[in-house]
């Protein structure tokens, strides 16, 4: 079982991988990036890193496994579908029986405009069936 974050190179990432570090054996943190070189550092400490990219389905294939605990970070490149981006993480996860899928929603009721995608994913997340933390 590991505590496996997406976007861990991103600005969330880091900080949600570097606070895990204080809290838990670094074996047990999978770090999901699309540039494996940006988390060298991270691997040189023991995280494990897994290479898959949102828009690239194929690639979560054998990134979770039964009882792990997922971190989505949303996704920044909204020009390209973050809520389809989103669902890729989603149903490899819900494929994979995790034990936990959380998301980084946005605060509040999700009533701005930027807020769509937030509210497209959580409903997404409601629909899948999975253990959920929003």
């Amino acid at each position: 079982m590991s505590i496996v974050v997406t976007g861990a190179t991103g600005h969330l990432g880091r900080l949600v991988v570097e606070g895990l570090l204080e809290k838990v054996p670094a074996d047990q943190v999978v770090a999901v990036v699309r540039n494996k070189e940006k988390a060298a550092d991270l691997a040189a400490r023991g995280v494990r890193i897994a290479v898959a990219d949102y828009n690239a389905p194929e690639t979560f294939g054998s990134v979770f496994s039964a009882g792990d605990r997922v971190l989505l970070i949303s996704g920044n490149e909204f020009d390209k579908g973050r809520v389809a981006q989103h669902k890729v993480v989603l149903d490899a996860a819900r494929a994979a029986g995790v034990a936990l899928f959380a998301y980084t929603s946005a605060p509040g009721t999700l009533t701005a405009a930027l807020a769509d995608d937030h509210r497209g994913t959580e409903a997404a997340i409601l629909e899948s069936g999975v253990t959920y933390a929003l």
